[in-house]
């Protein structure tokens, strides 16, 4: 082969005269790289959506607790009150909640919503991970 000053390049044993030159930088297994990068894209999806998951179920295990130990309906714990009412809102008719005991409070539908969000994880990272299993 000639490169672009004219001088002849040795060649190995095994290559042909004809044989189309390599692109540099350009790897064997160069369809292998887009692999990597999809198995990498899906690893940081997967996070992502297990961080969300890990936000939302401190959150409403929050609002359990402090509906729990009856906790004043002020500041931070009415944030906490108001997301977990959000949330856990269309679940509320599923169990019927423990009334209030001694001042105590048992919601049911917040532990449902947690077991719910975290199956859902589990479902979107288990079909993430057959996604990029799939693209070899």
């Amino acid at each position: 082969m000639v490169d672009t000053v004219g001088i002849r390049e040795p060649q190995s044993p095994g290559s042909h005269a004809g044989a189309r030159p390599v692109t540099p930088g350009a790897t064997p297994g160069m369809r292998h790289r887009g692999h990597s990068v999809l198995l990498a894209t899906t690893r940081t999806l997967a996070k992502v959506v297990w961080a969300v998951v890990g936000i939302v179920n401190f959150v409403l295990l929050l609002d359990f607790v402090f509906r729990l130990i009856a906790a004043r309906d002020d500041g931070f714990a009415h944030a906490i009150f108001s997301f977990g009412s959000t949330v856990a809102g269309p679940f509320d008719g599923i169990f019927a909640n423990v009334g209030r005991i001694a001042g105590y409070a048992f919601r049911w539908s917040d532990l449902v919503v947690v077991l719910i969000c975290t199956l859902a994880g589990f479902l979107v990272t288990g079909m993430l991970g057959r996604a990029g299993r799939r693209q070899r």
